[in-house]
């Protein structure tokens, strides 16, 4: 698969992302193992993933994944969102957790936390769960423009860069979350993953453009039936260079074998 240098960086990307939202959906490690197999096997080198992806359960197995040959991978995890209770859960915990933070949101919910002693939290948990000692692209989570310290939160990210601990930072989100930065000129965008479609594109300045895109398709769309279409859609986003890395998730080895044929 065609690799691709992210703007203003040196590094090089995948044209299509693993994203690491559906492996807790798996009934057993091994399957999730073999997921992140499949998905390197048909050439995709980088992966999304962050905290709240089944409680770190995501982090962690793409962790024990990656270890032993992190140089050949590039990673994106993110910072912002704190649940409330303590991540690093078994798999039978995550879906009892699930089923009961639908009904027991205080307990078993999320909250945002953007306190420089919350995101430095969240990234020393992150460095451990994926056992790495640096970030690719380290990305605010679906961010609140008008509650951030900016001034303190760029700082922050400068310092993680000088270090060493992340190689680039940017934000992610919905249109609603993202174009207050991108409109703001802001310097948190130096990487920009968002969703495709509702115009979004045209809501962006020139020459700005994403670098890490989703929502090319739905899992509802990942039927015999609807493929065909999916595939093509695929396909014409894979050459538009506005999409960036093509985020693809599913929980099923026959769908990113069929998506990326």
């Amino acid at each position: 698969m065609n690799k691709f240098l992210i703007r203003s960086t040196d590094i090089r990307v995948s044209k299509i992302s693993f994203g690491t939202a559906s492996l807790h959906k798996l009934i057993s490690k091994e399957k999730g193992l073999n997921l992140l197999s499949a998905a390197e096997d048909i050439g995709i080198s980088h992966f999304d993933t962050a905290p709240m992806y089944g409680y770190g359960y995501a982090e962690n197995l793409l962790g024990e994944y990656l270890s032993k040959r992190r140089a050949n991978f590039t990673v994106t995890t993110k910072i912002g969102f704190a649940p409330n209770y303590h991540l690093d859960i078994s798999l039978p915990s995550i879906w009892v957790k699930k089923a009961f933070g639908r009904f027991f949101k205080s307990q078993y919910g999320i909250h945002q936390d953007w306190s420089i002693r919350g995101v430095q939290r969240s990234l020393d948990d992150s460095l451990r769960r994926l056992k790495t000692d640096y970030i690719d692209f380290l990305v605010l989570h679906e961010p609140e423009y008008s509650i951030i310290n900016k001034y303190e939160m760029i700082n922050w990210l400068h310092d993680k860069k000088k270090q060493g601990v992340i190689r680039e930072w940017g934000v992610c989100g919905e249109a609603s979350k993202v174009i207050p930065f991108i409109s703001h000129g802001s310097e948190f965008c130096n990487i920009l993953q968002t969703r495709v479609g509702n115009k979004f594109e045209t809501m962006l300045p020139s020459p700005m453009q994403v670098d890490f895109s989703y929502g090319h398709f739905s899992k509802e769309n990942l039927t015999t039936e609807h493929l065909p279409s999916v595939l093509k859609k695929l396909r014409e986003a894979s050459v538009q260079d506005i999409y960036g890395s093509i985020i693809i998730s599913s929980s099923r080895i026959k769908n990113i074998l069929s998506l990326v044929e």
